[in-house]
């Protein structure tokens, strides 16, 4: 232990298992105090008894993220148990898998309340405390699933919305020395049930998207949680003082920047385009090297009504 987080308090929320208990568990390790957030008390307790038992600090806390109030007492705790609070990691999220037409609107809402809902409610509340402070570490999960998923809209569209929430946060806050990043991991999550995951990857598979060899990974051979929680430990470190608004993503020993395009096609003209001018230019400059998943990836017909 180099004690990079000494006397640090931090929360994590779904921390009471997966890659949530292995964050809180790293914090721990560096010196950090923990107020351990989950919506299950007993594995909140769980976690909370396992940092104790190796002589760090925590206080577990459950409650509903997807509540502002909740969000709020949750944020005081901290300030109650450990006088401050400097590292807020919204990790607490949920995953229903369903093609568009199958998913219900309570499976939309639901994913979108506790991924996105509840990273702005902790979010808000926290950076009160770290903004009195002139100083914090927010960090908060996303996915490689905000570029698109078969069966994910709603977790697609929840797990982007992190993305540039983080991105405007991040603007808001650098001000007062308070950084905002996103983690995207690829690991053993407690996310969905074993069989939700395999009809959801039987689906890919079914549908010629995914190998046999993909199936077995994607639903058995993921890294472990722990291999996540050094990146997140460094993001909340003075050497990363300097970083924000950041979008890495983590998977076993593979590390990586998502980073935008700094340069984009651009084609002029004088005047406005008409139909024509569009439907001829966009093919043939602005996407020349495209290639549709239509016609690469999933094996549906088009059918055109005579």
């Amino acid at each position: 232990m180099s004690a990079k987080l000494k006397d640090k308090v931090a929360i994590v929320t779904g921390s009471g298992r997966g890659i949530g208990r292995s964050i809180a568990m790293a914090l721990v390790a560096e010196g950090a105090r923990l107020i351990i957030n989950d919506i299950n008390p007993d594995t909140a307790a769980a976690t909370a008894k396992a940092i104790s038992d190796v002589g760090g600090k925590a206080v577990a806390h459950t409650c509903d993220i997807t509540d502002f109030e909740e969000a709020r007492r949750l944020a005081q705790r901290a300030v109650d148990e450990f006088g401050t609070l400097d590292i807020l990691v919204n990790n607490a999220g949920i995953v229903k898998y369903g093609m568009i037409w199958d998913l219900a609107e309570n499976d939309f809402d639901s994913v979108v309340s506790v991924c996105l809902k509840g990273t702005f409610n902790c979010t808000h509340h926290a950076s009160k405390i770290m903004k009195q402070n002139r100083s914090g570490r927010i960090i908060s999960a996303a996915s490689a699933a905000a570029q698109g998923r078969m069966m994910h809209s709603n977790y697609c569209a929840a797990k982007a919305g992190i993305i540039g929430f983080t991105k405007a946060v991040a603007l808001d806050l650098g001000r007062f020395g308070i950084t905002c990043n996103v983690y995207c991991p690829g690991a053993q999550t407690q996310l969905a049930p074993e069989e939700q995951r395999a009809k959801y990857f039987g689906s890919m598979l079914e549908a010629g998207l995914m190998t046999e060899e993909q199936y077995e990974h994607n639903l058995r051979a993921l890294p472990s949680p722990d291999a996540v929680a050094p990146l997140v430990v460094y993001l909340c470190t003075d050497e990363a003082s300097d970083i924000t608004g950041q979008v890495f993503h983590i998977v076993g020993g593979k590390l990586g920047l998502y980073k935008e395009s700094q340069s984009e096609t651009i084609i002029k003209k004088e005047g406005f385009w008409s139909l024509e001018e569009i439907a001829r230019e966009i093919p043939r400059t602005l996407l020349v090297d495209y290639q549709s998943p239509l016609k690469t990836q999933l094996p549906y017909t088009t059918k055109t009504n005579a």
